[in-house]
């Protein structure tokens, strides 16, 4: 499982790094957010997307006994979906 993770999670940490550098011409044309993700020079949504995709398989796949054990804390399969949410997010946020 961390062999697995460990890559996952430097590439994701790479998208957050070049994601916060702002060197996007959409961060000085906002109006470019609402370009096809098709259209030339579009590049920023799918980097933006591949990005997102990164931080949600970082955050649902690692630590299942972290989360399986927190979750049935929480009340097993009645627990809230802000509580799931919650335990996902800490889960992630513990391994880097």
């Amino acid at each position: 499982m961390r062999s697995l993770l460990i890559p996952c999670a430097h590439e994701t940490m790479g998208y957050f790094a070049l994601g916060l550098t702002g060197h996007f011409t959409v961060n000085d044309i906002p109006i470019l957010k609402y370009v096809p993700s098709w259209f030339p020079g579009a590049g920023f949504k799918r980097f933006g997307q591949r990005g997102r995709q990164l931080r949600n398989r970082y955050v649902n796949e690692p630590n299942t006994s972290y989360t399986s054990n927190l979750l049935e804390a929480k009340g097993g399969a009645n627990a809230s979906p802000e509580d799931v949410d919650l335990v996902e997010w800490t889960a992630a946020a513990m391994f880097l």
